[in-house]
């Protein structure tokens, strides 16, 4: 699901993601041989997005 959000200097598509996806993708870094990095690159994250989601 994606909002648009209004945010100073124009629109931005903030997207909303489930507590399962979210959960699956704090896990895959965690195997053997994958990185944050990989999995950004495969689900077109941005990796803040993904390290706050480590951290919380």
């Amino acid at each position: 699901m994606s909002t648009l959000i209004h945010k100073e200097g124009g629109l931005r598509l903030h997207k909303n993601h489930g507590i399962e996806f979210r959960a699956k993708v704090i896990e895959l870094p965690s195997q053997p041989g994958i990185t944050v990095s990989s999995v950004v690159r495969q689900y077109n994250l941005s990796v803040n997005v993904v390290y706050r989601w480590l951290r919380d």
